[in-house]
């Protein structure tokens, strides 16, 4: 048999890989793995819901090419591009998705940032979905 290397609960030879792991560090593996993906799932759903909303609001005619306008394309404040890049929003369609109190629950969207989204929307004749919207 060749020489081997042994690190970390992985037994290697040239030929064969053996990895050794007890049981609890394997169902504390899955058990991380499985809430990120049940975290991941939540997160798709949700988009695919403010997706529709969004498509359910929109206008037809020329408004609705204002939608598909990317947000990076509009001259913004630093602070206000940095907060709708970390909150995925790419689309003005995405933006108008959002309920008002929503983004201002998220980290960056203060009292400054929150008043240049709305001249930002005021300039394209939009709004953000009504709080009663589910």
């Amino acid at each position: 048999m060749g020489r081997g290397l042994f690190c970390a609960g992985i037994y290697r030879t040239p030929a064969k890989v053996t990895m050794t792991i007890s049981k609890g560090e394997m169902t504390r593996a899955l058990d991380a793995l499985y809430s990120e993906l049940f975290a991941l799932r939540a997160e798709v759903a949700r988009l695919k819901t403010d997706r529709r909303l969004a498509r359910k609001l929109q206008p037809a005619g020329e408004n609705a090419a204002v939608l598909e306008t990317l947000v990076e394309s509009i001259e913004l404040p630093v602070r206000a591009a940095n907060a709708l890049q970390n909150a995925r929003v790419v689309t003005l369609g995405d933006l108008v998705a959002f309920k008002r109190s929503e983004l201002e629950q998220k980290k960056g969207f203060g009292s400054r940032t929150m008043r240049d989204i709305d001249e930002l929307l005021s300039q394209y004749k939009l709004a953000f979905t009504p709080e009663d919207t589910p």
